[in-house]
């Protein structure tokens, strides 16, 4: 297991833990069904975050700010989400990167990533 402040993701309770000295974006993701990570959209990321801030233990309702995501739920304390509607379950986790690491062209990091 990486330490902290050694570069490397360290997952703490599913919430991750953000390296001390870089600067970072947070991305939240979900796994499909054939277990890829998937990250959602950034307004769906500011949306995790604000209710991250106002209940760590609370639900977030996916449709408030994305209608396709109407019927979807996100239980903050089990870390998964649920679509209301079915028996899908779908684990989800919040993590840090780099914006040296990511792998993307910097114009396109504000479509996918909350920058904290």
């Amino acid at each position: 297991m990486a330490r902290p402040g050694s570069g490397l993701l360290v997952p703490v309770n599913g919430l991750g833990y953000p390296p001390q000295n870089l600067a970072r974006v947070v991305v939240w993701e979900w796994m499909n069904e054939h277990g890829r990570w998937r990250p959602y959209s950034a307004v769906v990321c500011h949306h995790i975050e604000n209710v991250l801030k106002g209940d760590a233990r609370g639900t977030v309702v996916l449709g408030q700010v994305d209608a396709q995501l109407t019927a979807y739920i996100i239980d903050l304390q089990s870390m998964h989400q649920f679509r209301q509607d079915t028996v899908f379950e779908a684990e989800v986790w919040r993590r840090f990167r780099h914006l040296e690491e990511a792998a993307l062209d910097t114009s396109q990091l504000p479509e996918l990533f909350f920058y904290v």
